[in-house]
């Protein structure tokens, strides 16, 4: 797909809706990309507390499937979200993700919360969480930097599994928090990791910036939810 295709299907969506109000945006595309073009969401959250996983993950698919969204992945179970957890929380939040993938066996993916601060309880998590038949990657937030060693056996155990690892990266303007990385953080693990498969949640969130750090390394994809590119 290149610029000009990608103009020609939003000119025929939009032209489309102008003069038929029934047509949907994914139907249109259609016409131009086939079926070959589908959209799963690699960043989804179940949410707030007071409702049971598998009720929180239906509202999403509901959501979802009115965008044309086959398919999303979740992760880190409902919050607050634990920037450092301890291992049972890390097994409580598997334990929401697993239950809202039982509810939904087609519409959703999963992703194990790991923390590279308690790597010997992370491995067993994987371990756990990967038999599941729709986990199929870990997620890591800002409990420490990816660059940090303490990650390699994790990163080890996911390679195992043939797992993806989901990275949480930010550049702030004002300076990240303890523990979080950035997309050079990224690039120098993926470097130490070249035949696993890294995906840039965020990619720096701004993503010019996030994608020249981010592109030096082939083993990883971009990412661009929650992301604010340009004024």
């Amino acid at each position: 797909m290149n610029r000009r295709r990608f103009g020609q299907a939003a000119a025929l969506t939009a032209a489309a809706k102008f003069l038929h109000g029934n047509i949907c945006a994914k139907e249109d595309l259609s016409m131009i990309f086939g079926d070959k073009y589908r959209i799963w969401d690699a960043h989804c959250h179940l949410g707030p507390r007071g409702v049971t996983p598998a009720k929180r993950a239906g509202e999403l698919i509901s959501i979802a499937k009115r965008m044309g969204v086959e398919k999303v992945l979740i992760s880190m179970g409902l919050t607050p979200h634990m920037a450092n957890p301890k291992p049972d929380q890390l097994a409580n939040k598997n334990n929401d993700m697993m239950q809202a993938l039982d509810a939904f066996p087609k519409e959703t993916l999963g992703l194990v919360y790991v923390s590279p601060l308690h790597a010997k309880e992370s491995i067993s998590e994987i371990n756990r969480c990967m038999k599941h038949p729709q986990v199929i990657g870990l997620k890591l937030w800002v409990a420490a930097q990816c660059g940090d060693e303490r990650i390699d056996p994790i990163i080890h155990q996911a390679a195992a599994w043939r797992a993806t690892i989901h990275q949480h990266v930010w550049d702030k303007a004002g300076g990240n928090k303890e523990g979080e990385s950035t997309p050079e953080n990224l690039a120098a693990l993926a470097r130490r990791h070249p035949d696993t498969q890294f995906i840039a949640m965020h990619s720096g969130g701004n993503w010019e910036r996030g994608l020249r750090a981010l592109r030096v390394v082939e083993n990883v994809s971009a990412e661009l939810a929650g992301s604010e590119p340009v004024a």
